[in-house]
Formats: structure tokens, C-alpha cells, sequence
């Protein structure tokens, strides 16, 4: 047992070496001084130089005997409170406890629209018709404006026009090629018959019937067949390019008349989906260009719930994790996470979460926030520990402090989950021990404590 008088022993000596290492300290930096001084003295010996010297030393050994003789108190009071046999640090406890089944997180999330999108014009023209308001609730197809523009009523039938004289031309064409076709054939025949006539003249000639003059008279008349079979020919590969350039012709305004038609078409302004309008972007009476966005409308009839999912407890969420989106109303949406940030932002180390709920009816409106209680599949539950949320200290390097046979003893852990109330985590813990909650900040290794159950 140690007595009064052995405490008071311990106290006397640790004022002697307190003031024996001030003193030392002392003694050091005064030979710092006097030594830069003498080098200072070797180029420089005016008085106010070896006054100020003098002065330094002074104050040296004027500190040295006021750190000797008040700081030795402050010292011993340092040095008892990290010495042994000081009172144990008041603490509540609580009990670790086993993971059971798949551990639930907890997390904010914000409702947006399933889809925002601009209505725009899709041609040029004076906006007309234009009554769509904030809040109306549109359907797919419905017609929102008119644009008022002459020209695409015009243009869509001079282009119908056109495509008729282009079909007229081909007809034209292609009855030239008939023609001419049945004109190759009967020249054919002509020169068919002129070239056994010829023949016959010939033969005629050797025997003498014929005169020289009347089978001359017989070639001319198969050279014209034969001429005028070439020229027929020929009129036919001219009929037939020209029946292909009006197939061309035909083509070409038939596109541009189906063009000028879906254009003049272009003069009603249609909302693609089921959505309520959020914005008019222009007023009725401006004349707008193709692509300039009139309308925002957003589609309700579906809700994206964006989650903020801290970095730790991503590792069990994956899609079709199972989603409970507690509405502001008190109703509960049953859900599934249907895609989640490959990414986590690095000022508040979250990572967004997504799932698609119904909105039958729209009757909840985006744009609010709400709670969401993901149910992850569990990861290494034989090895986590649910500890009060209290409990766990260290910021990046997590911990508690668990009562190891009166003593607190940190153990690093690395949290899973936490709801606010609770945390799992995962580290060197036995089910059952005890890890300090209210006190945990402040202690040390091996320092002493006691207390109770919250």
C-alpha cells in the first residue's frame, strides 16, 4: 500500500527533476547565446553591441529560474493525472450485439419527374392557338398551338403539282418506248423481206431475167430497210433513257411533295406524352423557328426517388435491391433500386441511388423529399456487430472502446451501416462485451473507467 508519505516523497522528487531540467535547459541556450555573441564581439565591440549580449544572457537565466521555480507545478499536476492509481473516468456502456438477418439502410432521397421535356416547334411560323398554362395536365397527342405560315400550305401543293407533271412526263416516256419498240420490230421485218428479195434478184441476175439496173434497185431498197432498222434501235435506248430520267423525276417529287406535306402537317404543336406543364418558355403571337422549345412538360404518372447512399454502405445494394419509399403522406411504396451512380461524389461522399415508384393518378407531386429504407443482401454477417451509433469514434478511422477488465482498450472497426441509432459494423468484437456510448471521445489507451447501462 502506498502511504501518504511515499506520495509526498514522489512529489519532492519530481519538483527536483523539474527544476534540475529547467535549469539544464537553461544552461543550454546560454551557451547558445554567449557563443553567437562571441562571434558577433569579433566584428563588432561597440558597447550597445556588448549590452545587448549582456542582456540576452540575463533574460536566458531570468527564464531559467522562473520555469525552476512556478512551472514545477503545473508540471506535477500534468504528470499526476497520467500517473497510476488516478480515479477511473466516468462511462456508460452498452452492449455489443450480433447481426441478425439483412441490415436495413436508412437514407434521404428527393422525388423528381419520371421525364422532363421541351415541347418544340418543329417549323417556322407565327404561334397561334397557344393555351397551355402551368398545371394543365396534357395527354399524349393532344394539339397545344397552331403556327400560322402561308408558305407551308403553299409549298406542300406546288409540290403535289409538280409530282403529277413528273408522272404525266413519264407516262409520256414510257409510251415512246412502246412505240418505238414496235417500230424496231416492223423494220425488222422490212429488212428481213428485202434481204430474201435481194437474194431472189441475185440469182435472177446470173440466169439473165433481170436486168443490172433492176438489181441495183433491189440493194437500195435493203440498204434503206437496213438503215432504217438501226435508226429504230436507236430510238428505243433514246426512249428508254429518257423513260428512266422521268421514273427519276417522278421519284424526286414525290419525295419532296411527301416532304412540304409532313412540313405543312408541322403546323400542330403535339405533346408526346401523358404530362402536366411546368413552364411556358414563349407567348402566343411570336414567330418561332424549328427546334425553338415553347412548352416544358414533365411526366408524373412515374417518379425517379434519388437516394443519397453513403460510400460505406453501397457495398450490398446492386439493382432490384428491394426499396421502401416512406411518401409525406404516411403511405409506403414498395420499390426496387433500378440503377445507382458508378460514381461518389467527393465532398459528401454519397453516391445516388435510383428507383422507379408508380404515381397512379399523379397524386403525389415531385420535388419534395422523403425517407427510403433500402434492404441490401447481407455481406459477412457472421463477422458484424450492431454497436449504438454513439459508440463509434474516429471519424475516417473508426472505432470504439471497449471495458477490458476496467481499462478502455480501442478496437477499429469499419461501419457497414448507420441508421442514426444503431450501426453495424465489422472488427475484432465479441458479442456480448461492452463498448463505451456517452464518454467515448475523450479517452486513451489503458485509462481506467466505470460505469453503467444507459
Amino acid at each position: 500500500m502506498v502511504g501518504p508519505g511515499s506520495s509526498n516523497n514522489s512529489t519532492a522528487t519530481m519538483n527536483a527533476s523539474a527544476d534540475d531540467a529547467a535549469w539544464r535547459n537553461g544552461i543550454f541556450v546560454l551557451i547558445g547565446v554567449l557563443f553567437i555573441g562571441v562571434l558577433v564581439l569579433r566584428r563588432d565591440r561597440r558597447p550597445l553591441t556588448i549590452a545587448t549580449v549582456v542582456i540576452a544572457a540575463l533574460v536566458v537565466l531570468g527564464l531559467a529560474y522562473a520555469q525552476s521555480r512556478y512551472g514545477s507545478s503545473s508540471t506535477n499536476m500534468s504528470s499526476m493525472q497520467g500517473a497510476a492509481g488516478v480515479a477511473p473516468i466516468p462511462v456508460t456502456f452498452a452492449r455489443v450485439g450480433g447481426q441478425t438477418g439483412t441490415s436495413s439502410i436508412q437514407a434521404p432521397a428527393s422525388v423528381q419527374p419520371y421525364l422532363v421535356q421541351n415541347v418544340v416547334a418543329r417549323a417556322a411560323g407565327v404561334l397561334a392557338d397557344f393555351n397551355a398554362y402551368t398545371g394543365d395536365r396534357l395527354k399524349a397527342g393532344d394539339v397545344v398551338a397552331r403556327l400560322e405560315e402561308p408558305e407551308l400550305q403553299s409549298n406542300a401543293l406546288a409540290a403535289e403539282a409538280a409530282a403529277r407533271a413528273a408522272a404525266d412526263q413519264r407516262a409520256s416516256a414510257q409510251y415512246d418506248v412502246v412505240s418505238s419498240r414496235a417500230d424496231v420490230a416492223a423494220q425488222r421485218e422490212k429488212v428481213r423481206y428485202w434481204s430474201a428479195e435481194l437474194s431472189r434478184e441475185r440469182s435472177l441476175l446470173k440466169a439473165g431475167a433481170v436486168s443490172v439496173q433492176e438489181y441495183q434497185d433491189e440493194r437500195a431498197q435493203a440498204a434503206t430497210a437496213r438503215s432504217a432498222y438501226s435508226s429504230a434501235v436507236a430510238k428505243v435506248s433514246g426512249a428508254k433513257a429518257l423513260a428512266r430520267a422521268a421514273q427519276a423525276q417522278v421519284e424526286q417529287a414525290t419525295a419532296g411533295a411527301q416532304t412540304q406535306n409532313v412540313l405543312a402537317g408541322y403546323a400542330d404543336v403535339i405533346v408526346p406524352s401523358d404530362s402536366v406543364v411546368m413552364k411556358r418558355l414563349v407567348d402566343p403571337g411570336v414567330y418561332v423557328q424549328p427546334g425553338t422549345p415553347i412548352l416544358q412538360v414533365a411526366v408524373v404518372n412515374r417518379l425517379r426517388v434519388q437516394a443519397q447512399v453513403a460510400q460505406q454502405e453501397l457495398a450490398g445494394i446492386e439493382i432490384g435491391t428491394p426499396v421502401d419509399v416512406m411518401l409525406g403522406d404516411g403511405r409506403v411504396v414498395h420499390s426496387a433500386v433500378s440503377s445507382f451512380s458508378p460514381v461518389v461524389d467527393s465532398n459528401t461522399h454519397t453516391a445516388i441511388v435510383e428507383s422507379i415508384v408508380p404515381n397512379a393518378g399523379d397524386v403525389y407531386q415531385p420535388g419534395g423529399f422523403v425517407n427510403v429504407v433500402l434492404h441490401p443482401r447481407s455481406s459477412s454477417s457472421a463477422h458484424a456487430f450492431s454497436v449504438p451509433s454513439a459508440a463509434v469514434v474516429g471519424g475516417v478511422s473508426s472505432a470504439v472502446w471497449v471495458d477490458r477488465d476496467g481499462n478502455a482498450h480501442r478496437v477499429a472497426v469499419t461501419v457497414l451501416a448507420d441508421d442514426g441509432t444503431t450501426a453495424q459494423v465489422t472488427g475484432n468484437l465479441r458479442p456480448g462485451s461492452q463498448v463505451v456510448v456517452t464518454g467515448a471521445s475523450g479517452l486513451e489507451e489503458g485509462q481506467p473507467i466505470t460505469g453503467s447501462a444507459p
